[in-house]
């Protein structure tokens, strides 16, 4: 080992002393070279976003409204029952009409027996118009007719009550008479069934009564058959319609005969019950419309 002459540090042999001349710095590294730079694209596109559409303000647009009509009143049955027998009524075989009401399940012979009831109470009270305008002034029946019209001309509405009250006692007398007919013919038929059947069967003797109202005030003879023949074909209405609606054993015409006598009879003392001086009165304008006839 030898020392350093300069400042006495030891250094190696035939080298440098590490203190006052350090080793020669190492070279410098190679400067870095900076990578290539990599080659220029083009942008993409710009990407726009649309707008959105601007919002005005709108007018409100009109809205159609369906319009509401009124729906049609349906028909009641009994109203449609009571119409469908009073057409085949005036078929060309009117006994459809009966037949027609004996298959019906509907009450209608509540329509009916009103029209009926209305229409022979309006006749009630115009007869007294008729007998006093055609009969005879020097018969007694007339002259009591007369004075009982004269005295209540005032009161119509009065007549018009006891008419409507004799015709609804009329069509249920008549229907509970054809029910008895029907039972002691053993044939069990319902109630309702027999109302609708006498209903139906009333229909000439309600258009007599239509007819007779009209005649009464100028030829009361005329009224008087008419309203005879409306009584008879609702008398052959009923019975036909009675064969029609069940199988009898034996006729029922006896037992039906017999019914319809009985029911005249009450009917009779009835009307003189309520009206006995139109009910003399009517009784003689008709016993003198057959001796003029």
């Amino acid at each position: 080992m030898a020392f350093c002459t300069t400042c006495g540090s030891e250094k190696p042999d035939n080298g440098p002393c590490p203190v006052c001349q350090p080793a020669a710095a190492a070279p410098p590294p190679p400067p870095m070279q900076a990578p290539p730079p990599p080659p220029m694209q083009a942008p993409p596109p710009p990407q726009y976003q649309q707008a959105p559409p601007p919002q005005y303000g709108q007018a409100p647009q009109p809205q159609y409204v369906q319009p509401q009509y009124a729906q049609p009143r349906q028909q009641s049955p009994l109203v449609a029952d009571a119409m469908n027998t009073i057409k085949k009524f005036f078929s060309p075989d009117p006994m459809e009409a009966t037949r027609y009401a004996i298959t019906s399940r509907v009450h209608s012979w509540v329509i009916l027996a009103i029209i009926s009831v209305v229409v022979l109470a309006f006749a009630v009270m115009f007869l007294p118009a008729g007998i006093i305008s055609t009969a005879d002034m020097s018969t007694a029946y007339t002259k009591q007719a007369v004075e009982w019209f004269y005295e209540h001309v005032m009161s119509q509405i009065s007549l018009f009550g006891y008419g409507a009250l004799i015709a609804a006692i009329s069509f249920f007398l008549l229907a509970c008479l054809s029910k008895v007919a029907f039972q002691v013919s053993k044939v069990n038929a319902p109630f309702a069934t027999v109302l609708n059947l006498t209903a139906a069967a009333l229909l000439p003797t309600t258009l007599a009564g239509i007819l007779g109202i009209v005649f009464a005030l100028f030829y009361f003879n005329a009224s008087v058959f008419i309203m005879i023949a409306g009584t008879v074909l609702s008398i052959v209405l009923l019975y036909s319609g009675m064969m029609q609606s069940a199988q009898f054993q034996k006729s029922p015409f006896w037992v039906f005969l017999g019914g319809y006598v009985a029911y005249a009879v009450i009917m009779y003392f009835i009307i003189r019950q309520f009206i006995p001086d139109v009910a003399e009165g009517l009784l003689g304008a008709v016993t003198q419309a057959f001796i003029k006839s």
